[in-house]
């Protein structure tokens, strides 16, 4: 699947299966200066994200005005990191994970009118968006998905989260301190007695040591983690984009790690893993701490903190492991921001409502 198409005098669409360094290095410029950037609509994005399965595929989404008169091409409007699931006969699902990008929400709107057929014409069956816009903006950029016939995701399908919450980091570390209480500063000044201490990842040995504390995680407890990179894909994109890959031990010996990625302003953790799963030591204390301090140093420091995720109060009623992480990150004061959901469009019906289908057998009988 690629290619190019335009409408009239309208904006030019470009679906890259392989782009050029010109044309990544202008897509990297326009996802950088939104607001509503990501790391997983990030164009560079693909070279470390895991690819669970021969049917996955990334595409480079692109739409551009109309070109000059003297045939330069018009300036980017929308870019998108487009995966696909391929199904039989060059048909494919595809997701923009907190995607697509425009320049504000407001273009949303405009721009899938043109997109949306494009896609279609490509062999996509159904799509799924959530833009990364928040408060206001979220609700722009959700209306102009609702006129244009997406609806949400049932909750079971969110595999991202809906709200989140930010800390500030602006500041000395005594300023971002003085905004939390006074017990939760005493516990985060407490953890050099508990005898952890951290470092960055220096060798091969950790990135091991990681990937088989991830791995026993999942296997243990069911966790998904399909959609994170190993630990050699998290340094990859630690050094490309900024954050932090750490290691935690406890009194000399490994004890856990964390992974922070530099997202637009956020410090967003996006992977832990520890020795002792059950520990009683302060190990998610050290964990934004840590990013915090991170934070605090950098030549370039972000603004926010992300929390990674907070549950909505439904959730939490229902979820008393979700209660409790959540009242821990509120320790945080975080400002809580609602954050577009992943919402659906169906491209073509009847393909669209037999995968579905597929899909529901498969689950119902645990393929």
């Amino acid at each position: 699947m690629s290619g190019a198409t335009a409408t009239g005098g309208g904006p030019r669409v470009a679906i890259h299966a392989l782009p050029d360094a010109a044309t990544r290095a202008a897509a990297l410029n326009f996802v950088q200066a939104s607001p509503a950037y990501s790391y997983l609509q990030d164009p560079d994005w693909p070279e470390v994200a895991p690819r669970n399965n021969r049917r996955h595929a990334y595409r480079l989404v692109t739409m551009s005005d109309a070109a000059t008169p003297d045939g330069c091409p018009g300036p980017l409007r929308l870019v998108g990191v487009l995966r696909l699931t391929r199904l039989a006969g060059g048909y494919a699902t595809a997701a923009f994970r907190r995607g697509p990008v425009t320049a504000t929400p407001g273009d949303l709107f405009p721009l899938l009118a043109d997109l949306l057929p494009a896609l279609r014409g490509a062999g996509v069956v159904s799509l799924t968006l959530n833009p990364r816009w928040s408060g206001e903006a979220a609700r722009i950029a959700e209306k102009a998905l609702a006129a244009h016939g997406a609806r949400p995701l049932p909750e079971a399908r969110q595999t991202l989260h809906t709200r989140t919450g930010l800390v500030d980091l602006s500041g000395t570390l005594d300023d971002i301190y003085a905004r939390f209480g006074a017990k939760m500063r005493r516990q985060l000044r407490a953890i050099p007695k508990a005898g952890l201490t951290t470092r960055p990842v220096r060798d091969a040995a950790d990135l091991a040591w990681f990937d088989a504390c991830v791995a026993a995680f999942r296997d243990t407890r069911g966790f998904e983690g399909a959609g994170h990179p190993d630990a050699a894909g998290h340094l990859d994109w630690v050094r490309r984009r900024g954050g932090s890959f750490n290691i935690v031990e406890h009194e000399g010996r490994v004890f856990g790690g964390f992974v922070t990625y530099r997202d637009g302003d956020r410090a967003l953790p996006v992977s832990v893993a520890w020795a002792e799963a059950d520990s009683k030591l302060p190990r998610t204390f050290i964990a934004f701490d840590t990013a915090i301090r991170d934070a605090v140093t950098d030549p370039h420091p972000p603004r926010w903190l992300d929390m990674s995720g907070l549950s909505r109060p439904e959730a939490q009623a229902r979820d008393p492991a979700a209660a409790r992480r959540d009242s821990f990150k509120m320790r945080f004061r975080p400002e809580i921001v609602d954050l577009v959901p992943a919402h659906e469009i169906t491209l073509r019906p009847l393909l669209a409502g037999a995968t579905r289908a597929l899909r529901r057998m498969q689950r119902g009988s645990g393929a």
